[in-house]
């Protein structure tokens, strides 16, 4: 494996599954392609804006092996443009899940279990994960209280019969 988080690395830590779909837009003009096992990007298609229809581009070539090379393809050879400040990592997303391509990246050091890390680094992990459950909780008690707000509340009844079914 390589020390450069890459596609195929997305494949091998089950972030990604072969054929999958990923794509992006750039100008109104939507660029789509498939994941194919080993990290290659193939059957590609451009939509351009207006348009209903996609029409398969870049039919002759065996596929790209980075996700900044279809992208750079796509703006220069489809669209003729010359983006310098255009980063496939952060603006391609994965369809199936619409998560950008980047975030998933960063989920392989997570996932890493045999890269060395300092206590800083895992600690960092953990405050990450720590903030990410305190939100989930937060967003938690503010449905409950939405919840308890607008449903009436009913006397609870003592049920002392120990045989009794409790739901």
């Amino acid at each position: 494996m390589s020390t450069k988080n890459s596609l195929n690395d997305l494949l091998l830590y089950g972030l990604v599954r072969p054929a999958d779909t990923l794509y992006f837009t750039f100008k109104g003009n939507t660029f789509r392609a498939s994941l194919q096992p080993g990290g290659i990007i193939a059957g590609c298609t451009w939509q351009p804006p207006g348009s209903k229809k996609t029409q398969a581009c870049f039919t002759d070539r065996g596929g790209f092996s980075s996700l900044t090379d279809w992208c750079d393809s796509c703006i220069q050879e489809l669209l003729e443009e010359y983006a310098t400040r255009f980063s496939g990592w952060k603006r391609c997303k994965h369809a199936a899940t619409g998560t950008p391509m980047g975030m998933l990246r960063s989920r392989i050091q997570e996932l890493r279990t045999d890269m060395s890390t300092t206590a800083e680094e895992e600690l960092l992990l953990e405050q990450k994960k720590n903030v990410v459950l305190q939100e989930r909780v937060r967003a938690l008690e503010l449905q409950l209280m939405a919840a308890d707000q607008s449903t009436p509340q009913l006397p609870v009844l003592q049920d002392d019969n120990p045989f009794r079914l409790r739901l």
